[in-house]
Formats: C-alpha cells, structure tokens, sequence
C-alpha cells in the first residue's frame, strides 16, 4: 500500500485468480494507484477488449507483440 508506481504496464492476461481487467479496476479504487499511468498489453485487437479496458480505466492499449520503441515513448512521456 505504499508503494506509489508512475507507470504499469499490465497484461490482460495473467494467472493470479482474475482476469488483467478486473485487476485494472482494483487498481483504480485504491488511492495509491487511483491516478497511476497504466498501460494494457495485450495479443487481442478487438474492439470489445479495447472498449472494457477504456471502461475499467486504461490510459492506453498496446497490442502485442508491442514495438519496443512506441512503448518507450509512451512511458517517456509519463511525469
């Protein structure tokens, strides 16, 4: 709870009990990481997918695999 992160990348699919979107939405509710950057990583390109995760609070939306260079840009960019 103290830890304060700039940015995380987050992957819509891990294997920690719950899908990367509801970890998304968590990660809004808790004060630390209520205004965090967070940046999804994921292989599918559907509008749907891109759609809940706009809805669940993303700043942005890679499709992987994720051009090393766009991704350092956008984590350049971060205050």
């Amino acid at each position: 709870s103290e830890f304060r992160p700039h940015v995380i990348l987050l992957d819509l699919i891990f294997y920690g009990g719950s899908s990367g979107i509801d970890l998304l939405a968590q990660l809004r509710l808790r004060p630390e990481t209520s205004r965090t950057v967070i940046a999804i990583l994921s292989g599918r390109s559907d509008n749907a997918m891109k759609a809940a995760a706009e809805q669940a609070g993303a700043d942005c939306y890679f499709v992987k695999p994720v051009d090393p260079d766009e991704l350092l840009r956008f984590v350049l960019k971060v205050d």
